[in-house]
């Protein structure tokens, strides 16, 4: 959808502006528009899905890739016809090995601003948020269209070098540390579950590390239980990320729907219990 949308629209500025304008002005702005659009209606449409910013970037990422992938191949079809296969293998080059995580990183930007609003009771916070994660998706979307566009290849990777990939491993070290702090979360959230006899001490520790959590679930390939223990992992982490909304809530004086959720997500924990 959101490449259907973006490319009518960037095809009808292009005509009449210019390739260059559509590239660096409607492209960042109706691409990140469209794809920040699916993340925002996950976060005001299913709010239970979404806790924080770990699951923005997630969404983000998704609907970033669907979104690359489509276009890329749009992009390698016109490579191919324009310029034959060195067209071809120039442009997968550029586009499928140094900078896949384009896109991801853009609409992550969109993403962040909506997790923020989710975790913040600040009712300023909640409602700017997201458009500041979209102007900084636009911004990021730009700037990289720009080098692309009128830098040249020396341009392009000079830029690709000084900007581009150092931005990415700030993203990849900023990603790690929202998920270790989710992890945090969900071990102090969840000793009240562990207390009250919910899970077990080992379940916590195994539903509050990647690893173990991983090597746990692939463990029920052999005897049908992959599922369920896929399931199971997912509620109780539902369950911590509940617990730390009424927290925050209680905290701010505010009232959050996760109160309401609490006995729901502890039947279903139960309910996969017996399946594990």
């Amino acid at each position: 959808v959101a490449v259907l949308i973006s490319f009518v629209i960037n095809t009808i500025i292009s005509a009449i502006l210019g390739e260059t304008v559509g590239a660096i002005v409607s492209a960042p702005i109706f691409e990140e528009g469209s794809k920040g659009l699916a993340v925002l209606l996950i976060l005001l449409f299913w709010r239970r899905e979404f806790d924080g910013i770990v699951d923005g970037i997630v969404y983000a990422g998704v609907v970033a890739l669907g979104f690359a992938t489509v276009e890329n191949v749009l992009y390698y079809g016109r490579g191919l016809l324009g310029s034959g296969s060195i067209g071809l293998i120039l442009l997968f080059f550029v586009r499928g090995i140094l900078s896949p995580f384009a896109h991801v990183i853009f609409t992550s930007m969109t993403g962040i601003g909506c997790g923020i609003s989710r975790e913040t009771h600040n009712k300023i916070l909640r409602f700017i948020m997201p458009v500041v994660g979209y102007f900084a998706a636009v911004t990021l979307h730009a700037i990289w269209n720009t080098i692309a566009s009128i830098g040249g290849i020396a341009g392009f990777l000079i830029g690709y070098v000084v900007f581009e990939f150092p931005f990415f491993l700030i993203f990849v070290g900023f990603a790690i540390y929202v998920m270790r702090r989710e992890n945090h979360i969900l071990k102090q959230t969840l000793g009240v579950e562990v207390a009250k006899g919910t899970i077990t001490g080992e379940q916590m520790e195994t539903a509050t590390s990647a690893i173990r959590g991983l090597s746990w679930t692939l463990g029920g390939i052999g005897n049908g239980k992959i599922w369920a223990r896929s399931k199971f992992l997912r509620a109780v982490s539902k369950l911590g990320l509940a617990w730390w909304h009424i927290s925050r809530a209680n905290a701010a004086g505010g009232e959050t729907r996760s109160l309401g959720q609490l006995p729901i997500l502890e039947a279903e924990v139960k309910r996969w219990q017996t399946q594990i």
